[in-house]
Order: C-alpha cells, then structure tokens, then sequence
C-alpha cells in the first residue's frame, strides 16, 4: 500500500504488510524505517533478532514490539526489561516500554472480566488481561537461572559459532558429547569443574558430518582437555560409536603425550528416569549458581525452549525436549558434562590408590 505524506505531497510513502513465517526468509534482504510487530512474543527469537532488527540498520529505523507476554523466554520479554530498566546500550540505542492491563479499559464489562478470571485461573487471567509477564508454561529452566550464569570468561572466545579456551595445566575438564548426524547436531561441551563454579569454556556443534569425521574431533578435542570424565550418549548410534571412538582417543592421546593416562569413554544410556535425573542435575547447578557459560545465542536459545511436553505414555513421567522443532543437542551436551563433572576439585591421581588397570582404554557404561 502506497499512501502520499500529507506534509510532503510530492513524496510516497510505503506500508508494506507481511508474514514472517516460521523463519522470516521471504522478509530477508528488505530494509525499513520502522517495524511494528504483533504479538511478538510468539514469533521466533530467530525472526526478530537475524532478520526484523538487521532490516532497520540502513535507515537506523524504529522498532515496535507489540504482544500479551507470554512469559520471560522470549526476545521480546528482555527487550522490555531492559527498556524498564532505562538502559541505554553501547551504541546509544535507548528502549521505552508500555505496559496496559485490559482491566485499564474503561468501557470493557467488568463483570465479563470477573468471569474469565474464574474461567481461566489467576495465572493465566494475570498474563491475558493484567499483561504479567510471568515465569509459567512448561519451561524446564527458569529465565532468572539462565540470566544469572551468564558470564563473561576472558579465556574463552567465539569463532564460527564454537567456543574455544586453551586448555590450561592443573585444571580439572570434563566434557559430554551428545551425537546427531543429519536432523540432529553433535555438539561437545567441555566444562571446568576446578572451582565451586563450575565454567563452559569449549563448545563444539556440527551436522552433517560423517561419523568418521565426528569420531576424530571428539577424539582430539578429549586428548587436549586431557579430561577428568568424559561422558557420551550411548543410546542407538552411541554405542556403536563408542568402541571406534574410545579407540581413536587412545590413538591421539598418546601421540600428543606418550605414556600418560588417557581418558576413559563412558556412555550413559537414555531412558525416561536417566534423562530426568541428567536435566535434573544441570537446573541444580544452574539454580544454585554454580555453573557459568559466556553469552552463546544457541546454547541461551536452546535452554529457553527445553520444555516439558507431556506425559509420556502410560507411565505418566513427563517428557523433556525441545519445543517445536526446535533442537536441545546443547542443552545435553552440556548436561553431560554437568552430570560427570566432580563437585568439588578430584583428588589428584599421584595420591590415588589404583586397583586393576585401565590401559586397555575399556569403556564404562551408566
């Protein structure tokens, strides 16, 4: 639609209305003075940051957010705390936010409104009609943990995606390793579980990759951590995997240092109550501030959408995994390394008393 300026008849101004879609790909490579979006916190983080935001660069152009929250793990919610908050980012951008109760309205029937509370339940009326942003739903892992390990580690940097550290003597790694090839990703965390806050400082995510490919990675990212633990998936392709992978981990390990010991594979086999107790484990460390991670947009995005998505079966356990079709490779990747990972700094293995022998690189299964 093409609308003349009432101050500049000789001018032309466009308003254009599209879809997003799930990805936002017929709205990429278009520019604009100014976005409105509605319910925007139902639209996909990827939409509104990758595509919507680069879309004003040109023009240095407003953006309109307009929605019912629906809760605080969307883009759109730490937009709005951080216009609250009257912050002003680094690049003088300021934010300002609006916040309407339908309950301000007044030719709206209060006694319809009295109705949909009981109708609907206090939570839900408080989101709906009272705009509450609230921590409801079936997020596994509350935004404020999430937030709060967010931190900023001077010996990890990011580069195409992964996060890297030089693995540094006398500190205590363990990493997991969670396997996809053609749907899914293979992702390696490695965490460093030397101190009471234990840190994401390696993080490594591929698709598409071949089996013999992937094998060798993991192999020469596990001999360079020299790891305390090192904790895979061993579910369907996992065991198979692992007997090629523990012995391409002896291979490279032992040429990058001779007759040191090499760490042991161990898989950990995924059923309802296993991954429960897995997930369990990381939102323990998460709440209670003991586990730190830099700001990765996947690894931030991932554990936003790790939902609980109903029972599963006649069991009634509640099932856990990615909303959508989104993917939580991440998430237990680093769950993984969470779970194997010590609590407290291992005792250092001159004071160790050694029954058997590990030389044979066997592997462990949990």
């Amino acid at each position: 639609m093409t609308l003349a300026h009432p101050n500049f008849p000789d001018s032309v101004v466009s308003i254009i209305c599209r879809t997003a879609g799930r990805d936002g790909r017929g709205l990429r490579g278009l520019f604009a003075h100014r976005i409105i979006v509605d319910e925007a916190a139902y639209v996909p983080d990827q939409v509104l940051n990758e595509v919507l935001m680069p879309m004003l660069l040109d023009k240095g152009g407003d953006y309109l957010l307009a929605s019912s929250p629906a809760g605080k793990r969307s883009s759109y919610y730490r937009l709005y705390a951080k216009a609250i908050s009257g912050a002003i980012d680094n690049a003088g951008i300021t934010y300002a936010a609006f916040q309407f109760p339908t309950t301000d309205n007044p030719h709206l029937d209060l006694a319809y409104l009295l109705s949909q509370k009981e109708e609907m339940g206090e939570t839900m009326y408080s989101q709906e009609y009272l705009a509450e942003f609230l921590d409801i739903g079936g997020a596994v892992f509350r935004e404020d943990d999430i937030e709060a390990a967010i931190q900023t580690d001077p010996r990890v940097t990011t580069k195409d995606g992964f996060l890297l550290s030089e693995p540094q003597p006398g500190r205590h790694y363990a990493i997991g390793v969670d396997w996809g090839r053609k749907v899914d990703f293979t992702v390696v965390a490695v965490v460093d579980a030397t101190d009471p806050v234990a840190r994401l400082v390696g993080l490594w995510r591929w698709q598409s990759t071949s089996w013999e490919v992937q094998i060798e990675n993991v192999a020469q990212i596990v001999a360079r951590y020299d790891p305390w633990r090192v904790l895979g998936d061993g579910s369907g392709i996992g065991d198979t995997l692992a007997e090629s992978l523990q012995k391409a981990i002896l291979r490279t390990s032992q040429s990058l240092r001779p007759n040191a010991r090499v760490a042991t594979f161990e898989t950990f086999q995924f059923t309802g109550d296993s991954k429960q107790q897995l997930v369990d484990r990381l939102n323990l460390r998460l709440s209670a501030r003991k586990l730190a991670y830099p700001a990765h947009r996947v690894l931030l995005s991932e554990l936003r959408s790790f939902e609980y998505l109903g029972s599963a079966g006649s069991s009634g356990r509640s099932r856990m995994g990615a909303s959508g079709r989104g993917h939580d490779d991440i998430v237990m990747a680093l769950a993984l390394a969470v779970f194997c990972a010590p609590e407290a700094a291992p005792v250092p293995l001159a004071s160790q008393i050694i029954l058997g022998s590990q030389l044979g690189g066997r592997r462990r299964g949990i």
